[in-house]
């Protein structure tokens, strides 16, 4: 694909520095293909950094999951989670989560020619319009993990973890689900979204997850504000996640055959 193409990502920059917990807004959230057109995006990701299909590497500022501030490594995980150990340390390119780690969608998957990790700088402070426009020296460390896959269903997926620098260990993360430039609007019922930090938990949550939420969590001074805290999360084997994910694709037909017109919220 062109790296020239854009999604420009004005509201959701913006409104980074108050990430307080998981908000939900009246726009289209999408996973982000960018180039090093800072000035209209607002974010500047490395194309030498950037490294097709899954991997490891040494995070490039700290985080504190609960335990103090310090440098883990990370591991990008085939099957739609990132998960963080200490430096030197060893951890899986698939199979199930352990230890810690964040998963926007978690699933059997099988990755595509654009999934993508990398290291940029986003400036979370300005909104780029012409009277404030986006400044480098406002921009703040940031990892981006592209999921380009399919997954047992035989559903296209298409989701995005960005991981943001706020100092001193703290740090947002945002989740976004499909593009225009694929055809992908959100992200099916087949995966879970996990945090899983130290002792900060929230989830699982099952989709489907549309492009039109923000799912955004802060973690200040080792505590996720939205996350319940001394929990735990039993991750189910990848058959039962195909086994939990068929049952969710059939609930709309047994909600038909009790002539329920509306679904209730989620």
């Amino acid at each position: 694909m062109a790296w020239t193409t854009k999604i420009r990502r004005f509201a959701l920059v913006a409104g980074v520095t108050t990430l307080l917990g998981q908000v939900s807004e009246a726009r289209v959230a999408r996973v982000d293909f960018g180039d090093t057109n800072f000035a209209n995006s607002g974010e500047i990701f490395n194309t030498s950094d950037t490294t097709f299909g899954t991997g490891s590497g040494s995070m490039l500022f700290d985080l504190n999951f609960g335990s103090g501030a310090q440098r883990y490594d990370y591991c990008f995980n085939g099957n739609g989670f990132v998960s963080f150990v200490v430096s030197g340390g060893t951890c899986g390119l698939s199979g199930a989560p352990t230890g810690d780690y964040v998963a926007p969608f978690l699933s059997t998957l099988t990755t595509g020619g654009n999934t993508l990790s990398s290291f940029g700088l986003v400036d979370s402070v300005h909104s780029g319009s012409a009277l404030d426009p986006f400044v480098v020296a406002s921009a703040t460390s940031a990892y981006r993990f592209i999921w380009d896959a399919t997954d047992t269903a035989g559903n296209r997926i298409l989701t995005e973890l960005l991981l943001l620098d706020k100092g001193a260990g703290n740090f947002g993360l945002i989740f976004e689900y499909g593009s225009p430039l694929f055809g992908i609007d959100g992200a099916p019922a087949t995966g879970q979204q996990i945090v899983h930090l130290g002792t900060n938990v929230a989830g699982p949550t099952n989709g489907p997850f549309p492009s039109t939420t923000d799912y955004t969590y802060s973690v200040v001074n080792g505590v996720c504000a939205t996350c319940t805290g001394g929990g735990t999360v039993t991750v189910p084997e990848p058959s039962t996640l195909l086994l939990v994910s068929c049952g969710l694709l059939m609930l709309p037909f047994l909600r038909r055959r009790r002539n329920l017109l509306n679904f209730p919220a989620a």
